[in-house]
């Protein structure tokens, strides 16, 4: 609620004080996209919204953990620009409108999750076939399984 307001007040005070840009729609475009990655990769951090389509991508997310939040936002404002081609018929639009869309998908994920995003889970249990089923069944990745030790207790354990 708070994000909302303050997105409100933002877009009706400060945005009319700005100048509107009128140059080339491909560097708007561009650069529209940089800055809208940027913003939403700083209200996304903050687990916010801007009570836009984020919410569906938000949501989506919840459901699949294993797609990055701009991919998700990629399919989602594709499909919002896609409707909008149908229903006012500007090829031009819509193509600086995925450039955009594009750019801040990139650039979310760029800053949500670095530049390299791979990520490594250990999980050392007594229970891996159950924990390995469900890490397939949930969140829908793969699981190498190998045997070990606990070195205090000596105790058998899986790593996953």
């Amino acid at each position: 609620v708070k994000t909302i307001l303050i997105s409100a007040v933002i877009v009706d005070y400060i945005m009319p004080l700005l100048p509107t840009y009128t140059g080339e729609p491909i560097l708007a475009a561009i650069f529209g996209g940089i800055l809208a990655g940027a913003g939403l990769a700083f209200i996304y951090m903050r687990d916010s919204s801007t009570g836009g389509s984020d919410f569906i991508v938000l949501a989506i997310r919840k459901k699949k953990p294993q797609l990055s939040i701009g991919s998700i936002s990629l399919a989602v404002d594709g499909v919002i620009i896609m409707l909008g081609w149908i229903v006012y018929g500007n090829i031009n639009a819509v193509l600086y409108g995925m450039i955009m869309t594009i750019g801040y998908s990139l650039i979310v994920d760029k800053l949500m999750y670095g530049i390299d995003s791979r990520k490594l889970l250990i999980i050392v249990t007594s229970n891996g076939d159950n924990v390995a089923r469900r890490i397939g069944e949930e969140i829908e990745r793969g699981v190498t399984v190998a045997d070990g030790k606990g070195a205090y207790t000596g105790n058998k354990k899986q790593i996953l």
